[in-house]
């Protein structure tokens, strides 16, 4: 995002499935769980609606961007450009298989955020070439956020890809209280967290353990 000086230390992921399950009955899970980390002191906030109808993910979307954009708390999409645009989202996260992010970028102009999956130094290399504002690599440890996870990439490959990449770095994958800091330490400018929102009962509390473990750690531009 063209004039953003730093990314949040924190990317908090609102998945649709977790949502539901954290907020049974409520049709309004990914919209609840996303004001749990706002209010836990997240300032930028990923929508994960795989699951959801296109309809019901744009809704939500539209109700968490009203809600969270003026409090200046940063709304990416996963994988849909289109959601991002009509919500009128800070911008997309795109995986390995979704849209290419130059024609992201197309569509939702210069000043969206557009950030670009990849696991592994080959991936993270690709994608600078394009024209996205940060790379996401992982996973830095073993995760249960995903049915069929990529391989573990390991906390050892952040130094090298920082040094390689050029781009700021966020790294998911097994990220909690306990490792977040020492993520930070080997070059990553942020994590990104789902399992540990979600896992510990109440997502707000939650998203206050791992802001605090994070604490003052020197953003990396």
């Amino acid at each position: 995002m063209r004039g953003l000086q730093a990314l949040p230390l924190l990317c908090a992921i609102a998945d649709a499935d977790r949502a539901r399950k954290a907020f049974p009955g409520a049709p309004d899970a990914m919209v609840r769980a996303s004001r749990a980390f706002a209010s836990g002191g997240a300032r930028w906030v990923q929508l994960r609606g795989k699951g959801l109808s296109s309809r019901e993910f744009h809704d939500q979307a539209a109700r968490v961007v009203e809600e969270l954009a003026p409090r200046g708390i940063l709304v990416v999409i996963n994988d849909r450009t289109d959601v991002a645009l009509a919500s009128g989202a800070s911008g997309v996260h795109l995986g390995q298989s979704d849209l290419p992010p130059r024609d992201a970028r197309r569509i939702l102009g210069e000043y969206a955020l557009v950030g670009l999956s990849t696991h592994g130094i080959g991936d993270a290399l690709r994608a600078v070439r394009e024209p996205v504002d940060y790379v996401a690599i992982g996973p830095i440890f073993p995760t249960s956020s995903k049915d069929r996870p990529e391989r573990v990439v390991g906390i050892g490959l952040l130094p090298a890809a920082r040094g390689a990449v050029g781009l700021p770095l966020v790294a998911i994958g097994g990220i909690e209280a306990g490792n977040a800091r020492r993520v930070l330490s080997a070059g990553a400018a942020s994590v990104a967290a789902i399992g540990a929102l979600f896992d510990g009962g109440d997502p707000s509390e939650a998203t206050r353990r791992l802001v605090t473990a994070l604490g003052s750690f020197p953003a990396a531009a």
